[in-house]
């Protein structure tokens, strides 16, 4: 069923894209952090832009922006798992719709993509404290840090999902979105159609799974 439903979205998302992308289908985001409460379904407050800024308190967690460190008192991040079927892998950005916290250090204003749930890497690092690699801040090009409350708006974060087994999980895109003094009320995951030919055998593959089906 999985599979058919996957096939049948993107034809749609096919038949009414102009710019060459699709979007592919959130499955699960589970909010995490490795000391006290962990694994909150947040999926409904990061669909669409409505204000709904995720994540909520609930548990030992009692600030309502994730800080990744040793605190229970925080979300550290955010497991994601996207529908790969028809992806071009080599090719996908993760957008994230962000604001900023009101931790007390403001110049934490950083996020990290990783492949894999539940990845550890830098869970309890400081994204300004030196010896760390990977963490990007959302405005590198000026010295000035945001303002706390800041809604900055997109962040786009390319990566190729065929550089590390650990972004496919049972044929999904599986990734680890670590977060530092932000909130997010919306995530999308986007990659380039396939090739005509490509698209072409997917396209027979499925009409051959919806006959297989009907039998």
């Amino acid at each position: 069923m999985k599979q058919l439903i996957g096939f049948m979205v993107i034809l749609a998302m096919f038949n009414s894209t102009s710019s060459g992308n699709i979007i592919l289908p959130l499955l699960e985001a589970t909010a995490i952090q490795d000391e006290g409460t962990s694994n909150i379904d947040v999926r409904s407050d990061i669909e669409t832009l409505d204000g709904n800024w995720s994540p909520k308190t609930i548990g030992t967690v009692t600030i309502d922006y994730y800080a990744s460190g040793g605190s229970s008192m925080y979300f550290d991040a955010i497991n994601l798992t996207f529908d790969a079927q028809g992806a071009d892998l080599s090719s996908m950005a993760l957008m994230i719709y962000i604001q900023k916290g009101d931790y007390s250090n403001l110049a934490w204003e950083h996020y990290q993509l990783l492949p894999g749930l539940n990845n550890p890497t830098n869970q309890d690092a400081s994204p300004t404290g030196g010896g760390v690699s990977g963490i990007r801040d959302v405005n590198p090009s000026d010295e000035t840090q945001l303002s706390a409350g800041t809604t900055w708006g997109w962040i786009n974060i390319p990566f190729d999902a065929t550089s590390d087994p650990d972004y496919l999980v049972n044929g999904d895109i599986a990734l680890t979105l670590r977060l530092w003094n932000l909130r997010v009320v919306k995530v999308q995951l986007t990659t380039h159609l396939p090739e005509p030919a490509t698209l072409g055998l997917f396209i027979i593959g499925g009409l051959a799974l919806l006959r297989r089906r009907r039998m």
